[in-house]
């Protein structure tokens, strides 16, 4: 992976508003999922991410693999920077696909998708600034490998995808945000 422009990027943007909105602990050392970057574990955790999402992006249909950081310009004209995941081009759209390895449980009553608000805003902000620069909207596609499943045993891993259409409005609030 390249080294990453010098500049505002927005997960950086999201941790500092998810510190804020009590979120995410205050910590600048933390990673989407609460982990203190620079700690070992995390940094394992981390390379099984990468390595589990260079695997499952060539099994999925019509994935175009990495676009490389993208830049949006807020309306004041300061470059923010994103690096999405993958498009998938399909007969239906334009749709971000979003992989994430998680150690977060699986089980849906205890960790709806309604609640991960870190994951969702990004999903916005990458879906809003990429429908901008392609000229059309585009969906966004969730892949969540859960290691742990649902933390009984075997503690067998889970796959879970989420498809979320976004509603009129609902990424440039998140942009306005940023």
């Amino acid at each position: 992976t390249p080294p990453r422009s010098p500049g505002l990027h927005v997960s950086e943007v999201l941790k500092a508003v998810a510190v804020k909105l009590g979120v995410f602990a205050a910590d600048d050392e933390i990673d989407a999922d609460g982990n203190n970057v620079f700690d070992e574990v995390a940094q394992t955790r981390m390379s099984a991410g990468l390595a589990w999402e260079e695997w499952l992006s060539r099994r999925i249909p019509g994935y175009n693999f990495h676009m490389g950081e993208q830049v949006h310009y807020l309306t004041d004209g300061r470059p923010v920077y994103y690096t999405p995941d993958g498009l998938v081009f399909d007969s239906s759209g334009i749709v971000n696909a979003e992989i994430k390895f998680s150690w977060k449980s699986a089980n849906i009553a205890r960790h709806p998708m309604e609640k991960q608000w870190y994951w969702l805003k990004q999903c916005s902000a990458y879906a809003g600034a990429l429908a901008e620069l392609l000229g059309e909207p585009v969906r966004t596609e969730l892949w969540v490998y859960h290691c742990c499943g649902e933390y009984k045993p075997p503690c067998d891993p889970v796959l879970k995808r989420w498809g979320v259409e976004w509603e009129d409005g609902e990424t440039a609030s998140t942009w306005r945000m940023i």
